[in-house]
């Protein structure tokens, strides 16, 4: 389990989370909780989304910021 920093922006590993006991989870979410009281954000790894699944969610988002706020507003 690890936090690094990319720049100013904390890494949150989130394998113990899922697969390790208590003592790893309040870890976890110690560090998230650091991460966000200090930056606000928080880089996930570790979390298990398939890359896929990922890439596909990042264009779909793009794609809706990209739309004239007429159409925004019809979703």
């Amino acid at each position: 389990m690890s936090t690094a920093f990319a720049g100013a922006v904390p890494i949150v590993d989130m394998a113990a989370f899922i697969d390790g006991d208590a003592a790893a989870r309040a870890e976890v979410a110690r560090r998230f909780g650091d991460a966000f009281e200090h930056t606000g954000f928080a880089i996930v790894t570790g979390h298990g989304v398939a890359a896929e699944l990922a890439e596909r969610t990042y264009r779909q988002a793009k794609a809706s910021f990209a739309l004239r706020p007429r159409a925004k507003a019809l979703l």
